[in-house]
């Protein structure tokens, strides 16, 4: 009997506890969008579609046009850098 009081409080802790903590707070996904201008997203946009159909200078100067507008993207940087390597321009990545 002992046993089994102390196995029923011991899963009772646990989700009593779960259930008042709280891992994350949920972000809702008009304010995530607001950090970028539409002049961002296009130019972004179209770089990456640039991208895709192999066509690398026109993706590394729209990458660049990005950059201007927001020089704290990591996301950029990363971009610009596969661009420049697969334009075999690895000195510039």
């Amino acid at each position: 009997m002992n046993f089994r009081v102390k196995y029923v409080i011991y899963f009772l802790g646990i989700f009593i506890f779960s259930q008042l903590n709280y891992a994350q707070e949920e972000e809702s996904a008009e304010v995530y969008l607001e950090d970028y201008t539409d002049e961002f997203q296009e130019a972004f946009f179209e770089a990456l579609k640039q991208k895709g159909i192999e066509n690398y200078d026109k993706a590394i100067n729209l990458f660049l046009e990005c950059k201007r507008l927001d020089i704290t993207s990591n996301v950029v940087d990363f971009e610009l850098a596969n661009s420049y390597l697969a334009n075999k321009q690895p000195i510039m990545a």
